[in-house]
């Protein structure tokens, strides 16, 4: 029945040291493709007066190409979220970094498979995020591509909510989470295999 989510319910790296070595960290470092997917079951979502939400996972600590991908309620009681990836500094995703919209009721007291998806290199230019909820493309953002010799943080990989003031912890539970060093399509994701 899944693994409920504390904080840090899943860490690779450390915030002291580049982990140039592990093949996860590097794969989140915005210089390759990569997928993350897996299924959660959320039992609550609250409603905040800002915007600081659930982080589902979020890679780095303070370099260039930081990530984190979060839910956010754009206003309060709008029984809806928006898909959020926020770079920290450099490159910025599109449309302040909101991927998709979703409606609560769509996430809320059921298991759905969720997967964020990071294609490097779309048009030589620029890098594309898309969120596919249920194996269903929900939406996608451009975002200025990460030049090689960028400063791109790759020191840690978290998945699971962050225990700090500014964000909330997950009232949910995580189940056959992966990492793919690939762009995977809707159909190669594990919502699709028998």
């Amino acid at each position: 029945n899944g693994t409920t989510i504390a904080a840090n319910a899943f860490m690779r790296g450390t915030s002291a040291a580049t982990q140039t070595e592990d093949p996860v960290v590097l794969a989140m470092g915005l210089r390759h493709d990569f997928t993350i997917e897996g299924y959660m079951y959320v039992k609550t979502l609250k409603h905040v007066d800002s915007n600081a939400d659930t982080i589902i996972a979020f890679s780095g600590v303070n370099g260039t190409g930081d990530w984190i991908w979060n839910l956010t309620e754009p206003t309060k009681d709008s029984n809806t979220r928006n898909v959020v990836v926020t770079i920290r500094s450099g490159n910025k995703v599109a449309n302040n970094g909101v991927v998709a919209t979703i409606d609560d009721n769509e996430i809320l007291g059921g298991w759905h498979h969720y997967a964020l998806v990071f294609n490097f290199d779309v048009d030589g230019n620029n890098s594309l995020w898309t969120f596919c909820l249920d194996g269903v493309n929900r939406g996608s953002q451009l975002m200025k591509k990460h030049e090689s010799n960028a400063n791109v943080q790759e020191d840690r990989f978290a998945l699971g909510g962050v225990n700090s003031s500014a964000h909330k912890v997950f009232d949910a539970k995580f189940a056959f989470w992966r990492v793919s060093n690939e762009a995977l399509s809707s159909n190669a994701m594990l919502c699709h295999r028998t």
